[in-house]
């Protein structure tokens, strides 16, 4: 009798270690998947911008610097706050998901 009873034990912390490792794939994949997207957003909208800024810029010699300080700085401090305010929901994302994770744990 001892010996069906320890099997089963054996059994059920075997199916919940399986149970955590799926978890903790899901979770990884939904992480690099929201900072994939933010990526993408950042990306996406840097080439729009761009596309919106060359008609203001005009040819300078004078170097980046120059055509940063030329009426072409507005489309940077927009993709700079875009990617500060998507660092931001990613890392909070990530630790939500976290948490929920180490909740489903603990017994």
């Amino acid at each position: 009798m001892r010996r069906i009873e320890e099997q089963m034990k054996e059994i059920g912390r075997r199916a919940e270690r399986i149970g955590r490792k799926k978890a903790r794939r899901r979770l990884v994949a939904v992480q690099a998947g929201a900072v994939a997207v933010c990526l993408a957003a950042i990306v996406g909208a840097s080439y729009g911008m761009q596309r919106l800024s060359v008609r203001d810029v005009m040819a300078v010699s004078g170097g980046y610097g120059s055509i940063i300080a030329f009426r072409a700085s507005a489309p940077y401090i927009v993709i700079g706050a875009l990617a500060f305010v998507l660092g931001i929901l990613v890392t909070a994302l990530c630790i939500h998901l976290q948490k929920g994770q180490e909740d489903k744990e603990k017994p």
